[in-house]
Parts: C-alpha cells; structure tokens; sequence
C-alpha cells in the first residue's frame, strides 16, 4: 500500500506546483477556491450543530444565519465578538473560520500584491505596448541620440500631439533620468510638445519590435550600436535591425534611414528595399565635410545650420510656374528662398547654368525658412542694381596641411585633401604612439596618391614643447580630429582632450603669455590669409570654449551627423542633394571674399545685388558672413547669414565673405 500511496502523493504535489507555478490568475484561483471550500465546511458543521439542537441557538435565527456569521467571521475576525453570548461549540467555529480567514486572505493579499509589483516592474522595464500613431521610431542607441531628439523636436514645432519611440537593448529607468536631464520635460505654454517614449528591448527582434508599433510610425532611424573596436559587429547588428524593421511593415511605405560605416554592407542594406532603406555612412560623411571646412573659414556654421531644422533648410517644391525661366532668374520670384538647384525626373542637377530653363515638373532646390513660406510671384520680388564684378580669381598654391590625430575616418580625410591638393603638397599626420596599423595606412596612403606626400610623426600632442618643435605656423591649416570614436569614449573627456591640446597649440605658437592673459586673439596659421584651425568636437555645449581656444571653425560631428538622419528621417529625397555638395566632383558651398563681388567696400547693398554679382561669376549666392566683432557669438551664429531678405540692406565689409554654390573655390 505505501509503495503505491507515495507515488500518488508525489504526482498529487507535482500538479499542486504546476498548476501554482502558472502564474497570478491560477494562484488566485486555488486560494479562492480554499477560501470557498472552508466556507461551506464551517457553514454546514454550524447548520449542523443547530440542527441538533433543535433549532434553539443563543443568537437566534436559522441556517442561514450560521451561514451568514461564518461568512463575517472568516473576511473580517472582530466580528467574534457576536458569539459573545454563544456556546463553547459556536466559539470554537468562530476561532476555526477566523483563522482560515486570516490565512486565505493574506495570501490573497500577498499575491495580488506580488502581481502588482511585477506588473509595475514590468512598466519599468518598458516591455509593454506602444499606442502611437505617425512617430518618428529610433532604434538602438547611440551618442548621438540626443542631437537627434533636439533635432526631431525642432522639426514638430508646427506638428500637433508628435511624439517619438526609442526601442534600445538598454534599461528604460536609465535611459528615461537620461533624457529627464538632457531633455527638460515640457511645461505649460512650452512649443516644445513632442513626447518621448522608451522601450526597452532587442531592435533586432521581431517580437520586441512589434511593441513600438512600427506599422503606425511616419520614419524609422536605426542608430549604429555603441562599440569599442572594428566596424563589422555593429554594421551587422543594423543589417539585422533593418531586416526586422522590413519583416514587421511588410506593406508599409516607412522610410528607414540606418547608420552604418562599411561600404559593402551599406550597398547590401540598402539594396534590401532600395525604395525604402536609406543608408548614412557617419565617418565617410564627416571625413567629407571636415575637409571642405578645413578651406573655407565659416562653412562649418554654414553646414550647422543648413543640415539642421534649425534656420534656414532645404526644401523640394514643385508649386512654382517657372517653366521656361532660367535658373539664374528663378531666385528673384521667391520672397522667401534661393535655389540651389532642381529635380527633373529622378536626376538631381545642383547649380545648373544660369541660362538653363526650367520645364514643367522641374522640383526646385531651395534654401528656406520654412516650407509655409515658400511662394511663387509671378513677377520679380526684386531688382537689383547694375554693377560688374571685379577681375579676380583665387590662385591655387603648394599647401601643407597638419592633422592632430588618428580615427576611423583619417583615410578618408586624407583621400580627399588629395582631390583638392596641387602636386607637390604635403600632410603631416601627428599621433601620439601610432601603432603598426596607423604606420601601414600612412604608407599605404603615401605610395597611393601620387601629387601629395603623407608624412607620420610620432608626437605627443599633449606636449607644449613636442608642439613647438613641429613649426606650427609653417602650415596652412590644422586640423584636429577628436583622439576617440564617439563610441568609445565620453563625450565630454573626449571634448576636454581637445581642448587641452587647443591650448597647447596656442601656448606652441605665442608662447605661456598669450595662455596667462586669457582668450584674447585667436592665433594665424600658415604663411598665407587662408591659414586655419579647424577642430572636431562632439558634445554641442562645448563650441564656444573651443572658439574661444582660437579655433577658426568647430565641427560638431554628432550634431552634424544627427542632423543629417534626422533629415532623412523626414525626407528621404534630400540624400541625393547631400551627395552632390559633399562630392568634390560638382558644385560646393564656399565663403568667398566680399571684394571678388563688390569693388570697393565698406559699402551698403541688397541680398538681391550679392544674388546679381554671384550670377555673373556663375555662382548661386546663399547668403554672407559678417566678421564685426558683435556678431562672433553662437547667438549671432557667427556672423553667418543665409537667405536674408532679397530687399534687405546690408552693410559688407574688408573680411566679409559672401556664402556662395560654386565650382570651386577660386
């Protein structure tokens, strides 16, 4: 009999587990069911005993009242008290059904408040469902992420109830104090209304993924996963990350804009769905950028503002009646916008001639205020004077350029300087303890392009005294690249490094007085006007302590690089324009001199006149840079104006430069 009680007893117990371990609903159903099992029990052992006693019990009443009193007693153990006058048999049941009471529904009480914790946990996990419509979907997390929340936020100023999801391997507690501090919460009147919601979870996992509502959103950004070394892990974790996003909007029209940096897997993710995927290589895009700031003073605010939703930005329209016009007349039609060029079918022609005509269907390029403002008059908005541009071009000189420093995107850098190098120009690569890698890629570099020479040097830029002895001022321009990726390290050190070494260029080039006497003037390069320091900085806050360091131009390549995808995230379509003025091959923008346009200065003028002067040197002017001293701050963005009013009057002169799309820089 025991050999066959025990195996019994174990299998009885193993469906108690079981059944208990499944979770809130069942365990709640096992002590309700105890609750109502002892319930009857103790009611029918009272109806019972009453019965016995024929009916005649201390408190009066019947069946029904013993039912009733079991009932009290059991969910609430002062009503005892009743059977005060009762016998020692109704006292002992009264005890009975207290005491199971108690026990049942503290274990109720326990496990709705188990479930309740769990549920709350859950919610601060951020594994609950998103009920959002037509928003901006971030998947991963990265740096960048808050240049790019500033950025979308500017883009739903004039959108109503806007909001954006953040999904990221990544604790929602700690991204959500992260945000709290970098993102002050909105507040009553404040145009600041999008809202940000996190989730945690795999981006690359179609079960976490369907919890953000992907289907609903308007854009998908797939951010490049933060990572300490090499460039395939990350790029595959976003290959994936963009496969799941197409699983999960199979018949959607989403764009999805990812991030990555190997060249063959950009081609593979975008040609996933080439109408949908939009790939942005940061170090490619930076690296391009860098250089065309490194030779023109002023371009990196220029690129600040027109990447941005801030300011002046680009618009495709095609609400104009401008067939037949040509291009260098089409600027004058518009109140508010100067072009850059136009879309005809699917080819993108940036700065056409100015004779070109414009044919119906044309999309026009144009360098706005705001989309709202954008009209077409159908008669001039302005005319400028007559006058006749001086006889001067730039002439093109031996360079010798100086880079600070080794990251991913120092080839690049490199490779570009060669387009714009005449032969027999120099790049000095300054490291401190460059390693076999770094040794291999400046020799590789120096025996692959044939009209410059690149050169390593060993040097600790930390060094005041290893600084002197480079002859800093026999260079044209230098440049300092950040000593981290942007993944490796924080912002904030790495920024701190840069400025260090900042001052230590300084301190190189005029010696501990200028460093002792404050930021006073900001220190010449090279032999010629056109010398420069450009440096790249990641944190935005940290732009003006670099300016003040004597820093010509600030790169903020997270800004710049956010900015970028959020654009894309928005319009998809402007890709195309970013590759045609960060090529070498076409039209770039450029800061020229004021005195290539206008003989004499200072003088007074309209934009519709610098439009007028640039058209007859074959440029598209885009706005000016004025260098008096109260317009050096960031709240006087530098000095930079872009699209001014056509009729405005503006007072140019010797420094100013005019903000134009040209050929080149001559």
């Amino acid at each position: 009999m025991k050999r066959y009680l025990r195996p019994l007893r174990r299998q009885l117990r193993y469906w108690f587990d079981d059944y208990m371990g499944r979770g809130f609903w069942s365990t709640l159903k096992a002590l309700m069911i105890s609750f109502l099992v002892l319930f009857v029990v103790i009611s029918l052992l009272r109806g019972l005993v009453e019965r016995r006693r024929g009916g005649e019990i201390e408190q009066g009443g019947g069946f029904f009242r013993q039912v009733w009193l079991t009932w009290l007693e059991m969910t609430d153990p002062g009503t005892q008290a009743y059977e005060i006058g009762s016998s020692w048999t109704y006292k002992a049941f009264a005890v009975i059904a207290a005491l199971f009471g108690i026990a049942v529904m503290s274990g109720v009480i326990a496990v709705m408040t188990t479930a309740l914790d769990e549920r709350l946990r859950k919610l601060r996990a951020g594994h609950s469902s998103v009920i959002e419509n037509d928003h901006t979907l971030i998947l991963g997390w990265n740096s960048r992420i808050v240049e790019i929340l500033h950025e979308l936020i500017e883009a739903n100023d004039s959108e109503a109830n806007p909001s954006v999801v953040i999904l990221a391997n990544k604790d929602k507690e700690e991204m959500d104090e992260f945000l709290r501090v970098q993102i002050p919460p909105r507040k009553r009147g404040d145009t600041n209304r999008t809202k940000i919601v996190t989730r945690n979870g795999l981006a690359s996992a179609p079960g976490d993924l369907r919890i953000v509502a992907p289907t609903e959103a308007k854009s998908i950004i797939v951010l490049l996963p933060e990572h300490d070394g090499g460039d395939s892990p990350t790029d595959i974790t976003v290959l994936k990350t963009v496969m799941a996003a197409l699983l999960a909007t199979p018949d959607n029209t989403v764009p999805i804009v990812a991030e990555m940096t190997n060249d063959e897997n950009k081609a593979i993710t975008a040609n996933l769905d080439p109408e949908r995927v939009t790939v942005v290589d940061a170090e490619s895009t930076l690296a391009k950028i860098m250089v065309q700031c490194s030779r023109t003073e002023g371009l990196a605010t220029v690129y600040n503002e027109v990447l941005s939703f801030r300011g002046a930005e680009l618009y495709l329209t095609d609400e104009h009646n401008a067939a037949g016009v040509p291009f260098g007349s089409v600027g004058y039609h518009f109140a508010d916008g100067v072009p850059l060029g136009l879309r005809r079918a699917d080819e993108i022609m940036i700065r056409p001639d100015p004779d070109f005509a414009l044919a119906d269907g044309d999309e026009l390029i144009l360098l706005a205020e705001d989309d709202s403002a954008i009209a077409w008059s159908e008669t001039p908005v302005c005319t400028p004077t007559a006058g006749t541009i001086p006889d001067h071009r730039g002439q093109r000189t031996i360079e010798h350029e100086l880079m600070i420093g080794w990251t991913p995107k120092s080839a690049t850098i490199i490779r570009e300087y060669a387009d714009y190098l005449e032969a027999g120009s120099t790049i000095d690569v300054v490291t401190r303890n460059p390693d076999h890698d770094i040794a291999d890629a400046v020799a590789a570099l120096d025996a692959e392009l044939d009209c410059i020479a690149v050169r390593l040097t060993e040097t600790n830029p930390h060094s005041g005294s290893s600084l002197g002895e480079l002859a800093l001022h026999h260079y044209d321009n230098v440049l300092l690249l950040s000593q981290a990726s942007p993944s490796g390290m924080i912002a904030e050190h790495t920024d701190t490094e840069t400025l260090t070494i900042l001052l230590r260029i300084r301190e190189a080039m005029h010696g501990r007085a200028m460093v002792s006497a404050g930021f006073a003037a900001a220190p010449e390069l090279g032999g010629g006007p056109a010398g420069r320091l450009v440096s790249e900085v990641l944190d935005a806050h940290n732009e003006e302590l670099l300016m003040q360091a004597g820093v010509k131009d600030v790169l903020i390549s997270n800004r710049l690089v956010s900015s970028i995808i959020a654009q894309l995230s928005e319009e998809p379509t402007v890709q195309e324009i970013y590759d045609s003025l960060f090529a070498e091959e076409g039209s770039e923008i450029y800061l020229k001199p004021a005195e290539w346009y206008f003989p004499e200065l200072p003088l007074q003028v309209s934009f519709c006149d610098i439009m007028d002067r640039a058209r007859q040197r074959e440029e598209q002017a885009l706005g000016y840079r004025s260098v008096r001293a109260e317009f050096n701050s960031s709240d006087a963005n530098y000095g930079v104006r872009l699209n001014p009013a056509k009729d405005q009057a503006i007072t140019l002169e010797p420094g100013d430069t005019i903000v134009v799309l040209a050929e080149d820089e001559l």
